[in-house]
């Protein structure tokens, strides 16, 4: 569409520019024949003059229509050359998403349908997988339990076709709901953080802030389920580990100084620093930071990907 309206800019202004030209051209040849009529020359003379100019006149018109015809086919010719160069960076979005349909299986996989089922039931005892379930459907999300897994990943959510995919393979109920939780925050962020208008690093800060706040906010659906069941939280990941950490080395020290232990709001407000610094440090070991770079890379693509690819 964009190559489409610069072609025909394009050619709108050379032919405009050319006609002015004729015009100017026109013009001049009208006031010689004024003048040549208005002279003292004969009247077999005049008219020999006149027949000459409009010959020249005519002439003048084929040569220009010519000339608008070849204006017009080495525009379009340089349009299809440039269009025949850009088609692989304009055909990365809907390719992409192509591709993210046929791996994610909406429309031509089936969901399993028993691992829904189940994960529902374990997110509906907590507050927080209450919520997120809420959510999914009041923004139509459409939720797609692959049985064989996805290449690696636990969970996906795809923004613009509105789609989560969650793994089944190798997950429990339990971890299924966590990584439904986790997703759900990709979800509720759709777009953000745009890398346009943004510089790289802060975009990779961002970004991974993003991914931090997902695993945070899988592990307090894990707290809340512990609480409800009645059973005791296992600590477990970077940030249950490190949030566990933090906590038993800071009570350990004001022990030894002879001072109480830390309130629940201190405990969490020292778990929660110790646990998102070890994810953040995590997502860098794990690949974040390169993968956030290359798509602030590809940052200009973001916008003909929303032209191109449709909302679903």
């Amino acid at each position: 569409m964009l190559t489409g309206l610069g072609t025909l800019t394009i050619v709108i202004l050379r032919v405009m520019w050319k006609a002015y030209v004729v015009y100017a051209v026109a013009i001049l040849a009208v006031s010689l024949l004024a003048a040549l009529a208005a002279g003292p020359a004969s009247a077999y003379i005049r008219q020999a003059r006149v027949a000459g100019a409009r010959r020249a006149l005519a002439q003048m018109r084929k040569k220009f229509g010519e000339h608008v015809e070849s204006v017009v086919r080495d525009t379009l010719h340089r349009a299809r050359m440039l269009a025949s160069a850009l088609l692989p960076l304009y055909a990365a979005p809907v390719l992409q998403s192509a591709l993210g349909i046929y791996r994610g299986g909406a429309g031509l996989m089936r969901s399993d349908e028993e691992a829904q089922r189940r994960t529902e039931e374990v997110l509906r005892e907590t507050p927080a997988g209450r919520e997120a379930l809420a959510w999914t459907e009041e923004h139509g999300i459409t939720v797609v339990y692959k049985p064989g897994g996805l290449d690696g990943a636990l969970g996906s959510y795809q923004d613009k076709l509105n789609l989560l995919l969650i793994g089944v393979s190798g997950q429990t109920p339990e971890e299924l709901a966590e990584t439904f939780v986790h997703e759900v925050n990709h979800a509720r962020n759709e777009g953000e953080p745009n890398p346009l208008g943004m510089g790289r690093e802060e975009y990779i800060r961002a970004a991974i802030e993003e991914e931090v706040d997902g695993q945070v906010k899988a592990y307090e659906m894990r707290r809340q389920l512990a609480a409800a069941r009645g059973e005791q939280l296992v600590h477990e990941g970077e940030y249950g580990w490190a949030y566990h950490d933090a906590v038993s080395v800071e009570n350990t020290e004001r022990e030894r100084r002879g001072q109480p232990s830390l309130s629940a709001d201190e405990a969490q407000r020292v778990g929660d620093e110790a646990g998102r610094e070890a994810l953040r440090a995590w997502a860098r070991s794990a690949g974040y930071e390169e993968q956030f770079g290359q798509e602030w890379s590809l940052r200009f693509l973001r916008p003909v990907a929303d032209i191109l690819v449709p909302e679903w």
